[in-house]
C-alpha cells in the first residue's frame, strides 16, 4: 500500500470499512489496548533535548531545578546507540490526534505513536531515540557524556555528592552550576572547577 495511487488507497479504504469488525467498539478498543501494551513493553525511550537553558525543562524534569541535567557529545552519543540498532528522529508537534491507519504496517503506525507530541509540547525541542524488542536496554559508554550542569535549586549535600561522583569518575568532562539571571526569566551557568 505504500506505493499506491491516491485512488488505490480510497478504494482499499472503502473495502475496509465494510469489514465489520472496524465497527465493533470491541474490537477498536482491544486494538487500541494492545498496541499501547504493545508499545509499552517492546520500545525503551530516551528523549533530549537541545536546549538546557529553558527554565520549564528543569521544572518539570529535574525536580523544580534541584537535579541536574546531561550534555551529550551528539557525535559519539549517536554512533554508541546505532551500534546497539537504536533510532532516532525529532518529535512532531502536532495541534490534533495524528491518523493511525489500520492499514499501515505495525512499525509505521508505532512510530507516528512514538514520535508525535501535542504542540504545547514544542518548547521541549525533543529528540528521542527508540529502540524496539525485548530487552530494549542501552548502556551508553561514559565516554557520551561531555558536561554536567547543576540545577539551581540542588541541596548542599546532592551537590556534594554529585560532584564528588565526577570528579571520581569523569574528570574531564565540563561541570557548571545554574543560577537565576536577575531580573530576566533565565537560567545562566558558571563553570565549577
Amino acid at each position: 500500500m505504500k506505493n499506491a495511487s491516491a485512488e488505490e488507497k480510497r478504494e482499499e479504504v472503502e473495502r475496509l470499512q465494510q469489514d465489520k469488525k472496524f465497527k465493533d467498539p470491541a474490537w477498536i478498543e482491544w486494538q487500541a489496548n494492545r498496541q499501547r501494551v504493545t508499545s509499552g513493553k517492546f520500545y525503551g525511550i530516551f528523549c533530549f533535548s537541545m536546549n538546557k537553558n529553558n527554565i520549564l525543562l528543569w521544572s518539570h524534569y529535574a525536580n523544580s531545578h534541584k537535579g541536574f541535567c546531561v550534555g551529550f557529545n551528539p557525535k559519539t552519543l549517536f554512533h554508541e546507540l546505532l551500534k546497539n540498532r537504536v533510532g532516532g528522529g525529532y518529535v512532531d508537534y502536532r495541534n490534533d490526534h495524528p491518523t493511525i491507519l489500520p492499514t499501515e504496517s505495525f512499525e509505521i503506525q508505532a512510530q507516528i505513536e512514538l514520535y508525535t507530541k501535542s504542540a504545547c509540547w514544542a518548547y521541549e525541542e525533543e529528540y528521542r531515540m527508540t529502540k524496539n524488542g525485548p530487552g530494549s536496554t542501552v548502556k551508553v559508554d561514559k565516554t557520551c557524556i561531555n558536561e554536567v550542569s547543576l540545577g539551581c535549586n540542588i541541596s548542599k549535600n546532592h551537590k556534594d555528592d554529585l560532584l564528588k561522583f565526577l570528579r571520581e569518575e569523569l574528570q574531564e568532562i565540563k561541570k557548571f552550576q545554574a543560577y537565576p539571571v536577575k531580573r530576566k526569566f533565565e537560567i545562566g551557568f558558571e563553570r565549577i572547577k
